[in-house]
């Protein structure tokens, strides 16, 4: 997730977006708050403010 990233949902008009699709987007947006989570707190006081609005992990 982190060095890959992921690709975000398309909009509600896309009618190729499975069942299958949106449970493994959900799953990374999962897996990319926890990674950011623990890189935030990982990080030094003066680092954290860099990285505190970013939503990706690959962000960070």
């Amino acid at each position: 997730v982190v060095e890959e990233g992921y690709a975000e949902r398309p909009s509600q008009k896309n009618t190729s977006w499975t069942e299958d699709k949106e449970k493994a987007y959900k799953e990374n947006v999962k897996e990319n708050a926890t990674t950011l989570r623990f890189t935030q707190q990982g990080v030094s006081k003066v680092i954290y403010p860099r990285i505190f609005g970013v939503k990706k992990a690959k962000d960070a």
